[in-house]
């Protein structure tokens, strides 16, 4: 009985996490997946597998074992899905560290263009010399 249960029980987290990731997938930005598993790799594979067929994603998909302090605190069979949210923005970390860069290289960007400019000047006024 309690080898049923656990099928039933694994169906529906995985079926859960397949719909989330339908829902909350950002496309764009998401180019891997990662699957963390505690005890059981098979269910970390099924997973990816229901993951592939339901979902036509074809990104790279990375199997790995939760760490020590996680896995101690999920316990036996634990699983896990990381991706990229859509509509996070706000509290995203990885979307405000990438916007910040892109602010940067812009500032990089507008400084290379007045020494550029201002290098064309010094070589203008050597050449009229």
């Amino acid at each position: 009985m309690q080898l049923l249960q656990k099928n039933v029980v694994e169906k529906k987290v995985m079926t859960h996490y397949v719909e989330e990731f339908k829902k909350r997938n950002h496309a764009v930005m998401n180019d891997f997946i990662i699957i963390g598993y505690t005890s059981d790799k098979s269910v970390a594979l099924n997973l990816q597998n229901k993951l592939v067929d339901e979902t036509g994603y074809k990104g790279d998909i990375y199997i790995m074992q939760m760490g020590v302090s996680v896995g101690t605190h999920v316990g036996l069979g634990g699983l896990s899905m990381f991706f990229m949210e859509k509509d996070r923005k706000h509290d995203g970390l990885l979307v405000n560290e990438m916007n910040s860069l892109m602010k940067k290289k812009d500032e990089v960007m507008t400084r290379m263009a007045e020494l550029n400019d201002q290098f064309n000047e010094q070589v203008n006024k050597q050449l009229k010399k």
